[in-house]
């Protein structure tokens, strides 16, 4: 029996530019556009699922604006995390 393993998904909404490009290529439909702005007036992808992320990085690698951060979680439960300037809405499963 396979562990399943837990990722930390961050989001830096600020440098989103809303192009999609991120949840058009995420092979477990982790992410989606939130309704929240960023200073830009773009509305910011958000992990809306993080229990679904397989840690393939996708994501993260065809971002032009280094948007996004995935990394192992060790606390045994993923978790997503959009950062804003002052605040940080937290997605979990």
């Amino acid at each position: 029996m396979s562990v399943r393993r837990a990722f930390e998904i961050t989001v830096l909404a600020n440098r989103c530019k809303e192009c999609g490009l991120c949840i058009s290529i995420c092979p477990t439909k982790v992410l989606t556009v939130g309704n929240k702005p960023n200073l830009k007036g773009f509305y910011v992808t958000v992990p809306k699922y993080p229990d679904k992320c397989i840690g393939c990085k996708l994501c993260e690698y065809v971002c032009p604006d280094y948007v996004l951060v995935i990394r192992k979680d060790g606390g045994g439960k993923s978790v997503g995390k959009v950062v804003w300037d002052n605040e940080v809405d937290v997605y979990e499963s």
